[in-house]
């Protein structure tokens, strides 16, 4: 194993959607981020061995806080529950669900919205103190080539990049990075994904389904990585997945199957899985992609607008919508 200080080939998003099957309910596709010259530390698997080794900053991990559950309330005909934070949310998930693995998505910043803590910085900011001793490793949604794909990450780019995140803020990169690096300062080994070069010019080289190529290609190289990290964590460490909320679909849309890795660690793993969406409220839209989501239509977002919402959309998939820090329109 190596550590690299390298540049990322993107992030993916989850704000234009091809058209579901009416009815469906649909999450919204990403679609990866532009490369700048921001760089980042992250973890890859590329050197002189394949070992996958402990980082020498991770702390052993320690069992959850004993927490005292609450019953859950309705919400339409889903159980949820308010709280005061979202950490208190994410102890209520653990210590009910006591997960192997804890797939976290977010729906990324849309543009106009830069006023508004998005949902990785708040994930920064409230979460990661609480994982520290709890998680050994974090797998980001940073696909990161490597030398000599040129050709193709621009191909990638301008094919399946640059369509889909025209909508979305400019900073969405740049707040994925900062996670990559406060999760490595709290002792959680960030790791990111590793295409190779034929895989991403299959992608470029898919024609109008170059977005599903790659979105597929996300759920297969975040699968992988989470198989082998689960085959050598600690027996008490609790591993992370953190990307659009797209990929960690316990049940996704048949026509959507191969673009979730949830599915396959659900099959793996059983209730030891557990999706985790994370959704700033502001950012939530009456819009076509929005209502095909199992919950939107259970949630009230007149009621409680101060508090966190933690609504259960089945045994271990939950969705968090924080609290608002700006007034409803």
């Amino acid at each position: 194993m190596r550590r690299l200080t390298i540049l990322v080939l993107g992030l993916l998003g989850c704000n234009a959607a091809p058209r579901a099957p009416e009815g469906t309910a649909q999450k919204t596709p990403s679609a990866p981020r532009a490369a700048t010259a921001a760089t980042t530390t992250v973890t890859t698997s590329r050197a002189e061995t394949t070992s996958v080794t402990a980082s020498s900053e991770r702390t052993t991990p320690n069992p959850p806080a004993t927490l005292e559950l609450r019953a859950f309330e309705r919400c339409g005909e889903l159980e949820c529950l308010r709280f005061d934070s979202s950490s208190e949310a994410l102890r209520h998930v653990l210590t009910l669900t006591r997960p192997r693995v804890l797939a976290i998505g977010e729906s990324h910043a849309p543009k106009g919205s830069e006023a508004i803590e998005s949902t990785a910085s708040r994930v920064r900011r409230e979460w990661l103190a609480h994982l520290r001793g709890l998680a050994s490793d974090v797998v980001m949604e940073l696909p990161v080539p490597p030398k000599g794909c040129e050709p193709a990450r621009r191909e990638v780019i301008e094919k399946v990049e640059r369509p889909v995140t025209q909508t979305q803020r400019g900073d969405n990169r740049n707040e994925f990075l900062e996670l990559a690096n406060a999760s490595r300062a709290a002792g959680i080994q960030p790791w990111a994904l590793e295409p190779t070069c034929d895989e991403l010019k299959s992608v470029g080289q898919a024609g109008d389904e170059s977005l599903a190529a790659m979105m597929s290609l996300i759920a297969e190289l975040t699968f992988r990585r989470l198989q082998v990290l689960d085959a050598r964590r600690p027996p008490d460490a609790l591993l992370v997945a953190y990307g659009g909320a797209l990929h960690n679909d316990v049940a996704p849309a048949p026509d959507r199957l191969g673009w979730s890795f949830g599915s396959r660690l659900v099959a793996a793993l059983g209730n030891r899985y557990v999706e985790l969406d994370a959704f700033v409220p502001e950012h939530v839209r009456d819009t076509e992609s929005w209502r095909r989501m199992p919950w939107y239509r259970h949630h009230d977002p007149a009621a409680a607008p101060d508090k966190v919402t933690l609504m259960r959309v089945g045994p271990t998939s939950f969705v968090l919508l924080f609290a608002r820090t700006s007034p409803a329109p």
